[in-house]
């Protein structure tokens, strides 16, 4: 993150605007607010969405589950139609400037056609332990040996919390980790291609959970 701090990136607002969205959805509890508070997380979300378009495919679960949530079923419908709305209305100013249809899912796809042969390759178990290679983190165990219990510390709190905003965080600190870390293109003959090279600004949500699910582990203790 320090070797980013002076770059305008989309990850450090996107993880600041998806960690708002998750703390107000998970605390709303009053319906005469609910047109209000739906305008204000549709917003947000649509915002998130602007900055990164896969972040409503992973923040998908974590709807999914709200929506079994009673007190929260009504508030996830409506922010959902208003979303639906702006993603519409951006569809149709691509069309009205001569663009194609979902225009910004083209130019991503398109981007990583080209960018295939310059994609970091692996063998399946390369893969598979990359996010643990030390030569990633300046062969510092320390680091390696904090994802490990970081993501541990993601489970547990999943698994035992009654905190719904803290379940939330943690279940979407998993997904942000588990997207970006083991995305891939395609696999061949033993040979996987990843869909993007290590990158610790990818996963800014991720160790932002972290920290959080960590303060939870000490307080439990």
């Amino acid at each position: 993150e320090i070797a980013h701090s002076s770059n305008f990136l989309v990850d450090l607002p996107s993880s600041v605007l998806i960690l708002v969205f998750l703390y107000h959805i998970t605390h709303f509890r009053n319906d005469k607010k609910i047109i209000i508070k739906s305008v204000f997380l549709s917003l947000i979300i649509l915002w998130v969405y602007f900055l990164r378009v896969n972040a409503l495919i992973m923040l998908a679960p974590i709807i999914l589950y709200m929506f079994f949530n009673k007190e929260l079923r009504k508030l996830i419908i409506l922010s959902s139609i208003i979303l639906i709305i702006g993603i519409i209305a951006e569809q149709v100013f691509y069309l009205s400037n001569g663009l194609n249809l979902f225009h910004n899912f083209t130019i991503v796809r398109n981007a990583l056609y080209h960018y295939i042969p310059f994609l970091p390759k692996y063998s399946v178990w390369e893969f598979i332990l990359r996010p643990f290679e030390m030569k990633y983190y300046h062969d510092n165990l320390f680091f390696v040996i904090f994802l490990t219990i970081s993501l541990i510390l993601h489970l547990y709190s999943i698994a035992f919390t009654k905190n719904t905003t803290l379940r939330a965080i943690s279940l979407f600190g998993l997904i942000t980790f588990f997207v970006y870390r083991y995305s891939l293109v395609s696999i061949a003959n033993g040979i996987v291609i990843a869909m993007s090279p290590i990158n610790d600004r990818y996963i800014q949500f991720f160790y932002y959970s972290s920290l959080i699910v960590l303060a939870y582990a000490i307080v439990q203790v």
